[in-house]
């Protein structure tokens, strides 16, 4: 359940919309058919606008100037405004209107906490990653499987959003150049999921502002793994050692049985976004038994190691 602002705590949040140059990340909504609530259109990506894009009235209502094509396309259309307010995640919804010959958002009443999403435990792959800190202590970082990414099929360049493909193209092209100088660059099928995560979307809004999140892993076969990031404090490091436990979900009556593998790990490469706000770490596996392997080999190809 979301956690609405009282009448003081909107009238705070009016007045730093104003003062403090906030940005905020607008999203189209669609109707739920029977229902009447909304979600988030799957069909159009969130777009973020800068604070020198909007100028906020005493009356609640955010004028947007020149705001581009993609903002425009939502004239008429209920939206989800979402900003940070002293770290914390805060949204509103509203429809997107004219104004003389603006565009605007009024700011309704009611203004909501984002919500925190829970961690849920599923029976997907997951990797563990173990290292030790200054105090010789042992850390365990999860890193799950990311959402939407196909980790036991061979990733295709059509994976990626048509939206997407120009800005991945470029990404590609700088990749494979740098993976060919250093003659790590293989058959270079790691590199598509890499493209495809680097050239996404932020996100959007977090229920806390500048939260640590684990790594994500986007690719796995019997060689490498493929960890990704959105954040500006990446642990990976080309020529980092580390040791790794792999769970990959098995097919039996029992359900969350896992396959462990373990093996020993060394970062290859370390690829950003332009703004430093998305990495990726290509590692490649230096110890894996060889029926780990012949197992991860057949899992992740579904054919016949020989």
């Amino acid at each position: 359940m979301q956690h609405k602002l009282s009448g003081i705590e909107r009238e705070l949040v009016l007045k730093y919309l104003q003062d403090a140059n906030v940005p905020v990340t607008v999203t189209l909504l669609e109707s739920l058919p029977e229902t009447g609530l909304h979600s988030p259109s799957s069909a159009v990506f969130p777009v973020a606008l800068a604070s020198e894009k909007m100028t906020v009235l005493n009356q609640g209502i955010i004028l947007l100037k020149n705001p581009g094509q993609a903002v425009a396309s939502f004239a008429g259309k209920d939206v989800r405004v979402e900003f940070y307010f002293n770290r914390v995640g805060l949204c509103f919804i509203t429809k997107m209107t004219h104004f003389s010959s603006d565009l605007a958002l009024v700011i309704p009443e009611e203004i909501s906490r984002i919500d925190e999403t829970p961690v849920q435990k599923t029976n997907a792959f997951s990797a563990d990653i173990f290292y030790g800190n200054s105090s010789s202590d042992e850390v365990v970082l999860n890193c799950p499987a990311a959402t939407g990414y196909r980790l036991f099929s061979k990733p295709v360049w059509k994976d990626i959003p048509v939206e997407e493909g120009q800005v991945a193209k470029s990404y590609l092209e700088k990749i494979v150049a740098d993976a060919r100088a250093r003659d790590v660059l293989g058959n270079g099928i790691q590199l598509i999921p890499v493209c495809r995560f680097l050239a996404s979307g932020s996100g959007g809004i977090k229920a806390l502002q500048g939260r640590a999140e684990n790594p994500e892993v986007l690719y796995v076969n019997h060689e490498c793994i493929v960890f990704a990031q959105k954040s500006e404090k990446f642990a990976f490091k080309p020529g980092i050692e580390f040791n790794l436990k792999l769970y990959f979900p098995v097919e039996l009556k029992t359900a969350g049985m896992f396959r462990e593998v373990f093996t020993e790990c060394c970062v290859q490469s370390v690829y950003s976004d332009d703004k430093n706000e998305k990495t990726c770490a290509v590692c490649s596996f230096v110890s894996m038994k060889e029926e780990d392997i012949r197992f991860v080999y057949e899992m992740t190809t579904k054919n016949l190691f020989i």
